[in-house]
């Protein structure tokens, strides 16, 4: 999967602009309960003994960040609906929808109106829980690879900036990308959802989302990862992959996306 180091900087940078627009727009349309992300060191993985019990401790250490996050996306969804509908907006308001566009790299008018509330019900929304435990135990090795030990990475996401991760050991001569860090595993996360959400890669994943969205989990989550051909260079073999990493832990499954709010402690 390719991430630029460009859409890395507007992850980082628009995210923390729209988590304080959040919490500090005075607003009434605005809800009151904020998603809390964990920033907790990775846990030393490689030091638990592979199998039942690394597994176990994995994703029970990533269901809360991932729920987090999603929990993240349905706030930004509620609240930008609330706006595209507003008969007017403030200087204040229509940049922070702009900024929301950018993120998730909407195409259609930034402005209140239909086309643009279609576009928020495509491309902020949640990932199942199963779908992103797969894919974060395939590419970090159940947390225990290089990159995920280093650089926090646990979705083998790419920038293309000298600098910007760390270089793969076996890169290709003449090959620039590098391997994303993150100052923790939540952001990783978040950088992998929002990816999911804006990439033109995966509109088929999401046109899936939406139309099978009253699916039972176990036939949604089948019918999304036919939409990762384009994550990884191995296309279709790393689409099968993913999906036989589900079957063999069906009790994924159960995750709900989110956890049920609660007000954030003051």
């Amino acid at each position: 999967m390719r991430l630029t180091n460009k859409n890395i900087t507007v992850l980082v940078v628009l995210g923390v602009v729209l988590a304080l627009a959040i919490v500090f727009w005075p607003l009434k349309i605005l809800p009151h309960y904020i998603p809390d992300y964990k920033h907790t060191a990775l846990p030393d993985f490689s030091t638990i003994p592979a199998g039942s019990e690394r597994k176990e401790a994995f994703s029970s250490y990533l269901v809360p960040l991932i729920q987090a996050v999603n929990a993240h996306q349905l706030l930004l969804r509620e609240t930008a609906q609330q706006v595209a509908t507003l008969p007017e907006l403030s200087d204040y308001q229509q940049q922070w929808l702009a900024g929301l566009c950018q993120l998730y790299s909407i195409r259609t008018p930034c402005k209140p109106g239909i086309p643009l509330l279609q576009s928020i019900d495509s491309r902020i929304n949640t990932v199942p829980v199963a779908l992103a435990l797969a894919q974060a135990a395939k590419e970090s090795g159940w947390g225990t690879s290089r990159f995920a030990r280093q650089g926090n990475n646990l979705f083998g996401q790419w920038c293309f900036s000298k600098g910007c991760g760390l270089v793969p050991l076996q890169r290709k001569p003449g090959a620039k990308h590098e391997v994303a860090t993150f100052d923790s595993p939540a952001y990783s996360v978040d950088a992998y959802v929002r990816n999911i959400n804006a990439n033109g890669a995966y509109q088929l994943l999401r046109q899936h989302r939406q139309s099978l969205q009253n699916q039972a989990m176990p036939e949604l989550v089948k019918a999304l990862i036919l939409g990762l051909g384009s994550y990884s260079e191995r296309g279709q073999a790393y689409v099968h992959e993913v999906d036989a990493m589900i079957d063999n832990n069906p009790s994924w499954l159960a995750y709900p996306a989110v956890v049920e709010k609660h007000p954030p402690t003051l």
